[in-house]
Order: C-alpha cells, then sequence, then structure tokens
C-alpha cells in the first residue's frame, strides 16, 4: 500500500445502479459507494478513470493503464484475478403485472423471454434452457420496453439492474414476478502485477446489512417506496368512496325497502329471460351449419370435445374436406360470454361460410395465412358499414387454421391466440400462434409447414383449457402441462387422449371457476 498508495480503476460506464459515468466524468453507483468504504478501511485511494464503452474499460486493463475494474462472476478471463464478491444479486423474471409469482425459468417454456446480449450470464441460462425462445437485445432498456408494450413476454436482469431501471423508466405495467436458479456476484478484476490487492480487498468487511444499504439506496427505496405512496394514497381514497356509497345504499334500503325488493325482482326476471334467449337460439338451428361430420373418416384416428361454459358454447370446430387427400380445419373462440358469445360466433359462422365457400371453389387459396387474412378482411369490410355508436365492443375471435395433405404427407397450420401441438418421434413441439385475434385489424399472418414423420399427432385447444386457474398455487395449466399430457399418452388411440385431457383439466381445475369455453380436437396422420 505504500508502493501503490493510488489504485487506478474503471468500470462499466452504463451499468447502473452498480456503476455508470456521467457525461463530465463522475463515477457514481453502488460500486462508488464500496469504493469509499475501502478508502475509509485503508490508506489506499482509487482514481476512476471514465470511459464511454464496456470493451474501452476492458481494454484500459489489459493495457495496463488501470489496476483494477468491476465485473460479474460470469466474466472469468484467466488473464486476471479476482477477488471475493462484494454484492450478490439474484437474476429475475421482468412480467406484465397481472402475472403471478414465478419460481423458475422452466416455467418460461413458451414465452418470448428477452435477454442482455453480451451478459455472461445469458450464456449460462440458454445452455440450461438451449430450446427457449430468447431474444437478444441491446440494452435493458429496450428489454423492459419490449414486456411493457407486449413485445416479449418477459425480461431476465439482475435485481438490483430490473428494478432501478423499472423506476427510472416509469413503467408502471411491469413488475418482477419472481426469481431463476441464476445470479450473478459483483467483483473485481485486478492485474496479475498487483496480486497482493487481491488479499487487501478481501480482507476489507462489508457486512449483509452495509450490503443491503447500498442496495436498497440505489434500487427498491427509489422505486417502491415511490409507489408505496401512491398506492396508500389510492387506497385511502377508495375506501372513503366505498364507505360513502355503503352508507347511502343503507339509508336507501331502510327508506325504500319495498322498492329495493321491487328492483331486486326486475333483476332476477331479467336474468332468467337472458337464459331463456340462450336456450332458444340453441334450439334454433344456426342460419349457417358448420359441422364437422367428416373429422373421423378423413384422419387415421381422432376426437372432438366441446364444454361450454354456460348454456351455449362461444368455440366451434368446423372440418370440411377440399378433396381426397385435403381437409381444413377451423377452430373458432368467439370474444364474449353469455348472450354476447353467441350472438358474436353466429355473426362469425357467417364469415366463414363464405370464406370457406371461396376455398372449396379454388377462389381462395388454401394456405391458413391466407385464409385468415381473408376473413380478417371480410369482418372489417362488415364493420366498415356501421359507424361507432353501431359496432359492437367485444367482435373479433381467435383461431386457428390447419390444413392436412395427405398426398405430400404435411400439415400447413397458422394462428391466432391458438397454437398447434404435435408429437413426432416421441417429442412433443409447439407451433406459437400470433399474439392477436381476428378482428384486431392486423394481417400479419405467417403459415407453418410440419413434415409427417412416421405417425403424427396433432392437437388444436382453445384458451379455456389452457388458461385455466387451479392447482395448489393458482395458477394457469399453461402449455407446459398440456405437453406432459400429451407426452405421456402419445401412444395411447385418440380416445384415450381426449379422456386423459378432459381429466387432466378437471382434476386441475379442482373447485375453481371454469375460465372460458373449452373446445379440444386432436388428429392422427401417418407417414405414405
Amino acid at each position: 500500500m505504500a508502493k501503490h498508495p493510488v489504485i487506478n480503476f474503471t468500470g462499466d460506464p452504463d451499468w447502473l445502479p452498480f456503476e455508470a459515468f456521467t457525461k463530465d466524468g463522475r463515477y457514481i453507483g453502488i460500486i462508488s459507494e464500496v469504493l469509499r468504504i475501502f478508502e475509509k478501511q485503508t490508506p489506499l485511494k482509487f482514481k476512476t478513470i471514465p470511459t464511454k464503452t464496456w470493451d474501452e474499460s476492458v481494454s484500459l486493463l489489459k493495457n495496463g493503464k488501470v489496476d483494477m475494474m468491476t465485473v460479474s462472476d460470469a466474466w472469468s478471463d484467466p488473464e486476471y484475478l479476482y477477488t471475493n464478491p462484494v454484492l450478490p444479486s439474484p437474476i429475475v423474471i421482468v412480467m406484465k403485472q397481472d402475472q403471478p409469482y414465478i419460481e423458475s425459468v422452466y416455467y418460461l417454456q413458451y414465452e418470448d423471454i428477452a435477454v442482455v446480449k453480451g451478459y455472461r450470464y445469458v450464456d449460462k441460462i440458454k445452455k440450461k434452457y438451449p430450446d427457449y425462445n430468447f431474444h437478444e437485445v441491446k440494452n435493458i432498456q429496450e428489454a423492459l420496453e419490449g414486456v411493457a408494450t407486449g413485445k416479449y413476454d418477459a425480461a431476465l436482469a439482475s435485481m438490483a439492474l430490473a428494478t432501478y431501471t423499472i423506476g427510472k423508466m416509469q413503467l408502471n405495467n411491469i413488475k418482477v414476478v419472481g426469481k431463476t436458479e441464476f445470479n450473478i456476484k459483483v467483483l473485481f478484476a485486478v492485474r496479475k502485477e498487483m496480486a497482493p490487492l487481491v488479499g487487501i480487498i478481501n480482507k476489507i468487511y462489508i457486512d449483509e446489512k452495509m450490503a443491503h444499504d447500498l442496495l436498497k439506496e440505489w434500487t427498491y427505496q427509489k422505486y417502491v417506496e415511490k409507489t408505496d405512496y401512491t398506492l396508500i394514497t389510492q387506497l385511502v381514497i377508495l375506501l372513503l368512496i366505498i364507505l360513502l356509497i355503503a352508507t347511502i345504499l343503507y339509508l336507501l334500503f331502510k327508506r325504500k325497502s319495498q322498492k329495493h325488493v321491487s328492483a331486486e325482482g326486475v333483476l332476477t326476471q331479467s336474468k332468467q329471460e337472458i337464459d331463456n334467449a340462450i336456450r332458444y337460439t340453441s334450439l334454433l338451428e344456426d342460419p349457417v351449419s358448420l359441422k364437422s361430420d367428416q373429422l373421423s373418416s378423413f384422419f387415421d384416428d381422432s376426437f372432438s370435445v366441446s364444454h361450454p361454459k354456460n348454456i351455449r358454447s362461444s368455440t366451434l370446430a368446423h372440418f370440411v374436406k377440399l378433396s381426397l387427400d385435403k381437409g381444413l380445419l377451423i377452430v373458432i373462440d368467439a370474444k364474449g360470454e353469455s348472450v354476447d358469445g353467441v350472438l358474436n360466433m353466429l355473426f362469425i359462422k357467417r364469415l366463414l361460410a363464405k370464406v370457406i365457400d371461396e376455398v372449396k371453389a379454388e377462389a381462395l387459396d388454401t394456405d391458413p395465412a391466407k385464409i385468415l387474412v381473408a376473413i380478417e378482411k371480410a369482418l372489417q369490410l362488415r364493420l366498415e358499414k356501421l359507424n361507432g355508436e353501431n359496432r359492437p365492443g367485444n367482435i373479433g375471435f381467435d383461431a386457428a387454421v390447419a390444413v392436412a395433405d395427405l398426398a405430400e404427407d404435411k400439415l400447413l397450420y397458422a394462428g391466432a391466440n391458438i397454437p398447434l401441438f404435435y408429437t413426432q418421434n416421441h417429442e412433443v413441439t409447439i407451433v406459437r400462434a400470433e399474439k392477436h385475434s381476428v378482428g384486431s385489424g392486423i394481417t400479419d399472418y405467417k403459415t407453418h409447414t410440419i413434415k409427417i414423420v412416421g405417425t403424427t399427432n396433432f392437437y388444436l385447444l382453445t384458451s379455456g383449457y389452457i388458461d385455466q386457474i387451479g392447482g395448489k398455487q393458482e395458477l394457469p395449466i399453461g402449455k407446459r402441462r398440456v405437453k406432459e399430457i400429451l407426452g405421456k399418452y402419445e401412444l395411447q388411440n385418440m380416445d384415450t387422449q381426449r379422456n386423459a385431457l378432459v381429466k387432466a383439466y378437471k382434476t386441475y381445475k379442482g373447485k375453481y371457476p371454469m375460465v372460458g369455453d373449452i373446445t379440444i380436437v386432436g388428429f392422427q396422420i401417418t407417414e405414405k
């Protein structure tokens, strides 16, 4: 220390809350506070050398222009020596506010995950989960903004970096929803010529409370306290409003109890009339009949399941045989419940009938993406005839279109919020659907081609199944559990697979209410 009283130091110029250099070259962040602790406990002084990029910082260390720099434990270049970690920070999962707790990256198997390019821990995560949908972005801001806007389902980042950046960007619709099994530890890389410095720094004591206070000052406190005060104010106002409304209702009920009883009778009668209206529509023949009576005769094996949440389902599966070796399957999940869902479905059937007639007459290509675009355009054409006041508020639907070509041993698929599952060679694969509904005005669809190898089983499930809440953790069934069921019963016939899916759903659902109408279609094709 007498020979080297001043230690030349640099760090990452853009790694807040850990560290950064301001435009005027000042060094700020949690590590700057750590260096002050070092200076208090030793005679050493740290001279910070500002840089503009991470590569420039590494170059300074490599060329001997600095003695030490900040790194994470994922940075393990054998050219340097390393101190003990000074700060731990778990890698966390950031998703939308309405997402429940997630305990591992494992449960993100079918999600689009943003990770920051160049971070060493990303390589570890990708190595453990090689088949997951990772998207590399240039910085944490792009990752978090992608989650906030719906471009990505989740982002992975260190707890400190995530919470700090969420607060700084004021992204109020996303949050940390869980920790992963990964973490980063902040430490220092030291040139080998300065080996005694490692031992000195390792002797400097930063206890758990001191580390927590440093993290709290730069991350949790700045973000959480701001949110908490706003939330408390909102809750107080809400409670006062509820109390005021309750008082008014009590007085009205006390003074006009007879009128209240009369109003209750009117509401009961209205509900009965609505239920009867749905029952009557279920007795009537649809204006357009879309029945799938050719499904079992076309495929080697198949099944179709439909469970309505209420009296009548707002989902359907329609199959039409286009030729001896070609068939078209369309699965629909209409928006809305009760009367809205039923009327929406009747409207949708008219659109489908027109488009299907065009396909059968070869006026429209059998490409699934083009069929979805045609349906979207037909829907929008109908809506253009209505002014804003007359347009239904929830018109639209999720859809999947599959065209089986037995002569070519292939299946073509395109979807809007209804994914395709298939089992082949003892492996379950999911083909993701587009994340927008038909009726949104978006015509961006992609046709996926699946080559039939051996015996291949295909499945289409509406969101009422996949999104059903249940289990001990009150989470959706999810695509992962669907894959596990399909993989377990892959070699069984379609009737057995249908029963397994239904039983698994009912067992998982338990006491929880049904979240939506369910339609499941499964079919088998064997390579010629």
